[in-house]
């Protein structure tokens, strides 16, 4: 599938016939259709807990011979003790699955060890953490109050040496523990599952015609080839290009946060040179101008800017209202994500005027808390209904008293 270079400004984001999106990354957005055979059982983020994993499919009575589909919404590994193990199980049960964040960051770090340059990445990510706690020091000058914001970054000053390397220190200890068979199998994940849902039903959000997977989130009004590779693993929240718009200083630090933490993504996938880096960086600079001109109010026929942070407008309130505004149900579509840990399950009705057609699944397995899996299976009336049910941390239910709930 195909993306396009950043070869224009904001202010050509503009919903058209001709141009309905720009992609802002040229690593592609890979999509894959899947048929609706059975039951779907999509599983919120694992990071690599195989014992919950295990409660819950036994929970859900997962029978692939009877036709159920496993689904990972991403962030299988990293966290847990036993990332090959969850990883192997995927496998075994030939479940689909995309490409989270962590899986992404891990097959950087798996990259960059091929190439031999393991050693000098962690070398400098222990050298940054010490900079920076030595700059903290000086900064806050013995008090006890935190050191006043940095300012922003032009994107056009910054170099290679700027950058923190895209892959943590855990990344590659990930990365050295996952076998080549899966390593090979968690690089050909999609970015996004497509699933086509029957007509039968009248009531949202099962009245939709498409069912979408995807890790951290999507642009409303964006096809889903055109999506932003790393906002799909990233994003929470979206503003909007504005001439005359505002935003917060922590929103507009997000904007160049998230520009710089995109080039560093392009770097780390390839031997890229100094010069193809000052380029990239170069293009995001014209593309976010300081964070300035942005807001984060929607605007009919603007296309949001997607942001890793939750201060602006969130993704799925966006997408709640775009899909609520399509007359013809069948050209709506749910979205099943993951990635939010901190926000927690997102499954309930937060708008009786607005229907949902989104729904969030990581419920902090990571922070033992818990393992969450959506069963989508057919209803009564021969359209679908969908359960929500969860495990809790192996270590949280060691400490219950026998018996309790």
């Amino acid at each position: 599938m195909s993306t396009r270079d950043v070869t224009e400004g904001l202010s050509s984001l503009q919903l058209s016939s001709s141009d309905p999106a720009i992609a802002w990354h040229r690593l592609k957005t890979q999509v894959q259709d899947v048929e609706l055979t059975g039951r779907l059982i999509i599983v919120g983020d694992v990071h690599g807990h195989l014992a919950e994993l295990k409660n819950l499919l036994q929970k859900v009575s997962y029978d692939k011979k009877n036709g159920d589909q496993l689904i990972f919404v991403g962030d299988l590994i990293n966290k847990g003790a036993d990332s090959p193990g969850v990883v192997q199980l995927a496998m075994d049960y030939d479940a689909l699955a995309i490409r989270g964040n962590n899986e992404d960051r891990v097959l950087a770090a798996y990259s960059a060890i091929k190439r031999g340059q393991d050693s000098k990445l962690i070398g400098k990510w222990k050298q940054l953490a010490s900079e920076a706690e030595e700059s903290q020091k000086v900064e806050n000058n013995g008090s006890d109050q935190p050191a006043a914001a940095a300012p922003k970054d032009d994107l056009r000053s910054v170099s290679r040496e700027d950058l923190k390397p895209y892959m943590a220190e855990s990344d590659f200890t990930t990365a050295a523990n996952l076998s080549e068979k899966q390593i090979t199998w968690l690089a050909s994940r999609p970015l996004i599952l497509r699933i086509k849902l029957p007509s039968e039903d009248t009531k949202p959000p099962w009245n939709a015609g498409t069912l979408i997977v995807a890790h951290g989130g999507l642009v409303p009004h964006v096809t889903l080839e055109e999506q932003d590779p790393w906002a799909v693993m990233n994003m929470r929240s979206l503003v909007y290009p504005d001439a005359k718009g505002s935003i917060s200083e922590a929103v507009k630090a997000d904007i160049i946060k998230g520009a710089k933490s995109r080039v560093r993504r392009f770097a780390a996938f390839q031997e890229a040179s100094d010069e193809e880096i000052q380029v990239e960086l170069a293009k995001f600079a014209d593309v976010v101008k300081d964070g300035e001109g942005f807001s984060g109010e929607q605007k009919e026929g603007v296309v949001g800017f997607p942001l890793e942070c939750r201060d602006a407008d969130w993704w799925i309130d966006a997408w709640n209202r775009w899909q609520n505004s399509i007359e013809d149900h069948e050209q709506r579509s749910i979205v099943v994500y993951g990635h939010d840990a901190r926000v927690g399950l997102q499954v309930g009705a937060e708008d009786s005027q607005v229907a949902r057609y989104t729904f969030g699944l990581d419920s902090g397995c990571a922070y033992e808390r818990n393992l969450t899996a959506m069963v989508v299976d057919k209803s009564a009336n021969d359209g679908l209904s969908h359960e929500i049910i969860q495990v809790d941390a192996v270590k949280k239910a060691e400490d219950k008293p026998e018996g309790s709930f």
